[in-house]
């Protein structure tokens, strides 16, 4: 890594840095965050970009196949794009450290570059080296996986399917969430047990986040629940309301959004989900999606926003009604 070497460098550096920091403080990311990159700033090689964590260090790294991801070419390390600095320098994080305890992965990322015409998207999984692909199909991603990619092991695109697959190489549900929750490639060994985690993830960032943005947040917080020893991979998958219909996962959303906003105390909230509304990461607004923000990409019909705030929209569900 190097270092800046004059008084102004070393100024644009503290800038940067106190930027980043007001940004987190302030819950204002998206003032400097991009999720995808800005149109007219293409990467050329070498490419210097600032490192988030080490208060806007500079770095020399050089473009790979995916835009938003650098690697250094000394040792291999990638780092993702997450905005970009007033002066048009890429804002970068290394992989597997984490932006709010939120920062995601796979490259469908965010999914909101998603559309309904979208078809035959293949990528990397956060898991093992072999592709996730999606198709749009009955109104959301359709998620699938090949056994050739995955050492011709055999897995069905259920969530019964997914817990079998990361529980099959005998690590405790508490090191398998916390795996998880890492996206540590490392810790799980099995091509069957990264398959399954690649599916499980991918499923929910991209295909539950994009019947309701806010699944990925529960998601997590069932994971920080199981390594707590509060939860279990069955909880999960019966708690999940995602794994029961869209509608219910909706509603699901829809309750934490209350609670969050002062709508609902969290007392008001059934006793297995006040468990898992303690394990959230903090809530932000930008956690959640409106109808409106998102309303052309999902060409929308009726509300898929049941908290209390929207009520009285078409389609609203009384979340509340259980």
């Amino acid at each position: 890594m190097r270092t800046f070497a004059s008084r102004n460098k070393r100024f644009e550096s503290r800038a940067v840095a106190h930027t980043l920091q007001r940004s987190r403080d302030q819950k204002e990311v998206r003032a400097i965050v991009a999720p995808t990159i800005p149109r007219g700033k293409g990467i050329i090689q070498p490419q210097w970009v600032y490192l988030d964590r080490e208060g806007g260090q500079s770095l020399n790294l050089r473009k790979t196949n995916d835009p938003n991801v650098f690697e250094l070419s000394r040792d291999g390390s990638k780092y993702t794009v997450i905005g970009y600095a007033t002066n048009g320098r890429p804002i970068v994080q290394k992989v597997n450290q984490q932006l709010h305890s939120e920062w995601r992965y796979d490259r469908f990322s965010t999914y909101q570059n998603w559309t309904s015409q979208s078809q035959g998207i293949s990528v990397e999984g956060p898991f093992g080296t072999g592709n996730i692909n999606s198709v749009h199909k009955r109104g959301a991603p359709k998620i699938s996986s090949r056994k050739e990619d995955f050492g011709n092991v055999r897995l069905g695109d259920t969530y019964d399917e997914y817990i079998r697959g990361i529980k099959s190489g005998g690590m405790t549900e508490a090191e398998i969430a916390q795996a998880l929750l890492d996206l540590d490639d490392n810790a799980l060994v099995s091509d069957i047990e990264k398959r399954a985690a690649s599916m499980l993830h991918v499923t929910v960032y991209l295909a539950e986040e994009w019947r309701k943005q806010g699944a990925a947040k529960l998601y997590r917080g069932f994971l920080r629940s199981i390594v707590a020893g509060q939860k279990s991979f069955d909880d999960f998958r019966n708690e999940f309301e995602f794994i029961i219909s869209a509608d219910e996962g909706r509603k699901q959303v829809a309750r934490f959004r209350d609670v969050y906003r002062g709508e609902k105390k969290e007392t008001d909230l059934p006793v297995h989900e006040q468990i898992l509304y303690e394990n959230l990461s903090p809530i932000r607004d930008e956690d959640f999606e409106s109808d409106e923000e998102l309303e052309d990409q999902k060409s929308l019909t009726k509300t898929r926003d049941h908290s209390l705030q929207n009520k009285g929209t078409k389609g609203w569900q009384n979340a509340w009604n259980f």
